[in-house]
């Protein structure tokens, strides 16, 4: 958290919390919120930092912003063209895609071999929670312009390549800014919804 510009430690003393980590007040309840009515957990009496250390679980890994990404935009496709898509490693799709089901984020279609994969209602809530996530990305880097802690050359280049990545994929997602989009064939998407053919 201190590498990553939450925590300040004003002479190496104690511990608070700096600037851009009190911008991610709004991000915990969001995450919370987001848990809150779609984790399933019901009435179960769960913190509202489990719940959004839950939420980011759910949304870590690499492909899953991808994934749930495609979705959005071409709506339900079948698996070889969901993987294309993906652009993963085929070990890392088929894990990806499980732990996705498991976390109630895809559903297929059909009980067929050829039935597509489709996003859950709890996926379709998620544009306000990657809306919070760009917006305090936003602001964290403003403020960290401002005031950076000192930091050693790796661990800057990986808080640098996480933000970018983050920054990339977030917009666009639901109902956010248009952003590069995966390739997926024009065919393809005109077979899985006829009505948006010409």
């Amino acid at each position: 958290m201190h590498t990553n510009g939450l925590l300040d430690r004003p002479g190496f003393g104690v511990y608070e919390v700096a600037p851009s980590g009190r911008h991610a007040h709004s991000v915990h309840r969001t995450l919370a919120s987001w848990h809150r009515t779609h984790s399933g957990a019901g009435g179960l009496a769960v913190a509202e930092a489990e719940r959004t250390e839950d939420t980011l679980r759910r949304l870590r890994g690499d492909g899953a912003v991808g994934i749930l990404h495609t979705l959005s935009q071409h709506g339900p496709l079948q698996h070889g063209v969901l993987h294309k898509a993906s652009g993963l490693a085929s070990s890392s799709f088929y894990n990806r895609l499980h732990q996705l089901q498991q976390d109630q984020l895809l559903t297929r279609t059909g009980s067929s071999f050829r039935a597509g994969y489709t996003l859950t209602p709890a996926a379709q809530a998620l544009g306000q929670v990657y809306a919070e996530l760009a917006a305090f990305e936003s602001k964290a880097a403003f403020v960290s312009g401002q005031h950076r802690p000192t930091l050693t050359a790796a661990s800057t280049a990986r808080a640098s390549a996480a933000v970018r990545r983050t920054h990339t994929a977030v917009p666009g997602l639901f109902s956010h800014a248009p952003a590069p989009q995966p390739h997926v064939p024009a065919h393809v998407t005109a077979h899985s919804h006829p009505s948006r053919t010409r």
